[in-house]
């Protein structure tokens, strides 16, 4: 890879990163869920929702769903590859809302894009008071710099990857693969 590449893979990588995070913020999931709060404890409740299943050890996590008293979790409906990074939350969303016609099982880098076009679809149909729900979320990430802090860079980030997608599935793969993020701040 040339440096440019490198540097454009990073960039990409990084946002990926970010808008996963964006999508996982209590705000932004109340647009889907009102009655979301992280605190709800998915072993201990039958309530249909979206959920943060926390790990004893960390902060990290694994958001799932309850619909119609089923359980919904990405790993187990093989939209997501057991132990990966990023999308659980949008998958969560998908799964909530009933927007999962575009996720295959056992087809990862297909349902990251499918994800992607979620998030995109979501973000150019939200009302002007969502939008700015997605804006603060970007503001409370730590790693993100304030060069996309905006609604406008925020949807072209998600754009650029889903362009990456369609333009080449080896990368658009090796990019939802990677687990390491940048900070370019």
């Amino acid at each position: 890879m040339s440096e440019d590449e490198t540097d454009r893979f990073r960039r990409l990588c990084n946002a990926l990163a970010n808008i996963t995070q964006v999508m996982g913020e209590e705000g932004v999931l109340q647009l889907f869920d009102p009655d979301y709060d992280s605190r709800r404890d998915i072993n201990r409740s039958q309530e249909d929702g979206i959920y943060f299943n926390a790990t004893r050890r960390s902060n990290s996590g694994h958001f799932v769903a309850r619909k119609d008293g089923n359980l919904l979790d990405s790993y187990t409906l093989r939209y997501q590859q057991r132990g990966s990074n990023g999308f659980c939350q949008t998958f969560a969303i998908m799964n909530y809302t009933g927007n999962t016609g575009g996720l295959k099982t056992g087809e990862y880098g297909h349902n990251g894009y499918a994800a992607l076009c979620f998030i995109e679809h979501c973000l150019k149909s939200a009302t002007k008071t969502q939008k700015q729900f997605y804006v603060n979320a970007y503001a409370n990430i730590d790693t993100f710099d304030g060069y996309y802090r905006t609604y406008a860079s925020l949807l072209a980030m998600v754009q650029e990857l889903i362009a990456t997608y369609e333009g080449n599935k080896k990368a658009f793969q090796r990019i939802i693969q990677t687990e390491i993020t940048y900070d370019f701040a």
